[in-house]
């Protein structure tokens, strides 16, 4: 069963931030993935950590453009994309990713999907709020793809 929970009003360094967040259903526990709009001028790629053969790579977010509260981060939110693991390797998941890459090394505008989970805390259920424990979260991955959707 799909959930849909719209979080309104999350304030951070005086923005109201809306975000729309998805629940999936897991075998173990719940993912909860959120759509976020990428700016040009609102994200830096790490050019320093680069893209690896199997696809991982890093931008930076400030966290007061990030629409999740990230009380423990001083600077950036860190959302990282997992390198494709499966052997042989998926070249058409590492091309898809490294096209995202690309597009964002342009400073092109990037509608992107992250993974909340591991590094968030449930704060309340009802409404629905929650933070960010750590300055990382992930691209969506599944099946060792980037998936682009919600």
């Amino acid at each position: 069963m799909r959930i849909y929970f719209i979080i309104l009003g999350v304030i951070m360094s005086g923005f109201s931030i809306a975000a729309e967040v998805k629940v999936n259903p897991g075998k173990y526990f719940d993912y909860y993935h959120i759509e976020f709009e990428l700016k040009p001028g609102e994200y830096t790629v790490n050019h320093n950590y680069g893209f690896s053969s199997k696809g991982q790579f890093e931008i930076f977010i400030p966290k007061e453009k990030f629409p999740i509260s990230a009380p423990n981060c001083s600077k950036n939110i860190i959302v990282r994309m997992p390198a494709s693991l499966n052997l042989p390797v998926d070249k058409k998941a590492v091309e898809k990713k490294r096209k995202l890459f690309d597009a964002l090394s342009k400073s092109e505008p990037k509608r992107i999907i992250i993974e909340l989970n591991p590094y968030f805390k449930i704060i309340s259920k009802n409404p629905l709020d929650f933070e960010l424990q750590y300055c990382n979260v992930f691209f969506r991955q599944k099946n060792d793809k980037y998936y682009d959707h919600l």
